[in-house]
Formats: structure tokens, sequence, C-alpha cells
């Protein structure tokens, strides 16, 4: 299996981490 991230799996990544990001510091 190769080890390649699609665009989309990356996008999911970086939008869950902002998600989570904002939650533990939400924007005021």
């Amino acid at each position: 299996m190769h080890q390649y991230q699609s665009p989309t799996l990356i996008t999911n990544r970086k939008r869950e981490i902002e998600r989570i990001h904002n939650i533990h510091c939400p924007e005021i």
C-alpha cells in the first residue's frame, strides 16, 4: 500500500484540526 494521502484527506485533516483549535481557542 502506498502512503499517499489524497488532497481530500489532507483537507479533512486540516479542517478537523482547525475545528478542534477553534473549540479550544474560539474566535471572539
